[in-house]
This record gives structure tokens, sequence and C-alpha cells, in this order.
């Protein structure tokens, strides 16, 4: 196994991918779990602790809705846009079917995964910066340390995702780049945005 087989997972995979729903409806879940868990987690003793039962089956009640919903729309808004625009790439030979839109979520999905464990890390280290007697106040190297992460982290989700895309579309490998830089560009953009609507507009349904 490659260097690059072990950072963007092996061609093989992603060609395993199959285009089952029942998985599929799986992953819209995972992916909504991992997309409010950090918000969750930081507002855990508030939603969770000592509050009326009725006021705690609401708020686990909206949670659970909620994550089928954001995950349902994370899933649906990278995928299907990208999955359009892919098949200008290569006009020939393009199997424009739902089976193949079906892989493409998947492989979106595996790839939200793939990422999970650094995401982790960075948050938990983030989030204790106190405890660890790290403060941001004027510290530009720990900004820019954090910037940097992040920004790699972002490379790596996007050259993972854009192998899956390559492996499902046969790209040319003259394409690469900019399939690249289109997952890196959409999913940066996407992931603004649904930080800004888990914020200001999930979050504050609870109660």
């Amino acid at each position: 196994m490659n260097i690059f087989d072990m950072l963007l997972l092996p061609k093989k995979l992603y060609q395993k991918v199959t285009d089952r729903k029942s998985t599929l409806y799986i992953g819209f879940i995972l992916v909504g779990i991992i997309d409010l868990s950090t918000f969750i987690i930081d507002d855990f003793t508030r939603l969770f602790y000592g509050r009326p039962a009725s006021t705690l089956f609401y708020n686990i009640t909206l949670a659970i809705l909620l994550a089928v919903f954001i995950g349902f729309i994370d899933v649906l808004f990278f995928s299907v846009p990208l999955f359009d625009l892919f098949k200008m790439f290569k006009r020939e030979n393009v199997d424009a079917s739902s089976r193949t839109l079906i892989r493409f979520m998947k492989t979106y999905i595996l790839v939200n995964f793939l990422v999970l464990p650094i995401n982790l890390i960075i948050y938990t280290v983030y989030s204790n910066m106190d405890k660890l007697g790290i403060s941001l106040d004027n510290n530009y190297s720990i900004l820019f340390v954090i910037l940097l992460i992040d920004l790699l982290t972002s490379i790596w989700f996007s050259g993972a995702a854009a192998r899956g895309a390559n492996v499902i579309y046969k790209f040319d490998p003259r394409l690469k780049n900019a399939v690249f830089m289109t997952i890196f560009t959409w999913s940066y953009i996407l992931a603004q945005v649904f930080n800004f609507m888990i914020d200001k507009w999930a979050m504050p349904l609870f109660k």
C-alpha cells in the first residue's frame, strides 16, 4: 500500500462502493451527527443536564431530527451540484443514472469519516486551550498553526473526495487538478454555510 492509498484511501475501496440505498440513509444520519456533534458538545450541559423531563425529551428528539435533516441536506448539497458539473467534464460515456449519484454521495460520506479523527483532535485541543495554559490573545503563532492545520485537513478531505470522483467518473488524468480544485472550493463554501446555519438557525431551536 502506497502513501496515497493510506492518506486518500485505496482506489479499490471506492470501486467497491455500491448503490444500495439502505446504507446511504444510514450515511445521511451519521454525517448529520458529525455536523452537529461539536455544537451539541459545546452546549451539552445546558441542553441535557438538570432540565425538566419534557424539555429533555424535546431536546433529545430535536437533536435526532436535526441530525437526520442536516445530514440529508449536507450530502445532497455537496453531491448533486458536483455530480451535474462533473458530467460536463466528461461528455462521452457518462453514466448519469441515479446509481452513480448514490455512489458519489456515499464516497462523500466515506471521506467524512476519513478526516473525522483529526477533526476531533483539533476540536479537543482547541476547546481545552485554557486548561492547557494556551491563550489565543495576540498569539499569532498559535493562530497560524490552527489555520494551517485546518487548511491541510481541507486539502486532505478534498484530495480523498477527488480520488473517489476520479474512480467513479474515470476522468482523463489531465482533469485531476480541476476536479480537486472544484471539490476544495465547493466543500469550503459549504462548510462555512453549514456552520453558520447550525449555529444561528438550528441551535436556537433547543430549549
